[in-house]
């Protein structure tokens, strides 16, 4: 014997209904896009050349007079130009950097020392010049006048 129920009411009147999954599949883009060949836009002035294409054709010209080192180097600075990542640097242990960097320090200032030994008085004298009158005016400020023009433009009575 059967007794109806809430439950059982409700399911009575409620359309049975039937749900299926479908694993997914991808679409081959084929199938939904058919191809279709579109004239693109001729491209104008195809005789006008860019200048940065003209650029790298000199350099690249100008770099066959080197030499195969200096040639390299060259070829080198142009791919860094254009974006390629430049070479790593050459490993130096620590502490014979330390010694490379002292020798460098030393040169120069003996470079410097010589270079002071050097000088020649007459470089360092006060530079003069003779006027019409053959007089010498040298450069530096003679006398008390605050006038711009000093001797000159002074008019003899």
């Amino acid at each position: 014997m059967f007794v109806p129920t809430k439950s059982s009411q409700f399911r009575s009147s409620v359309p049975y209904q039937e749900v299926a999954f479908e694993s997914y599949k991808k679409n081959s883009h084929d199938q939904q896009k058919p191809k279709v060949k579109t004239m693109e836009p001729a491209k104008e002035k195809t005789d006008e050349v860019s200048i940065k294409k003209l650029r790298l054709d000199v350099m690249k010209f100008a770099t066959t007079g080197f030499t195969r080192r200096k040639q390299k180097v060259a070829k080198e600075a142009i791919l860094v130009e254009l974006g390629a990542k430049p070479a790593p640097k050459k490993y130096h242990n620590y502490k014979d950097l330390k010694v490379m960097r002292k020798r460098r320090i030393q040169e120069i200032s003996k470079r410097d020392e010589i270079l002071e030994k050097c000088k020649q008085p007459a470089l360092t004298k006060k530079i003069s010049r003779k006027t019409s009158n053959n007089k010498k005016l040298s450069t530096s400020k003679k006398g008390k006048d605050d006038n711009i023009l000093g001797k000159w433009g002074s008019v003899k009575k």
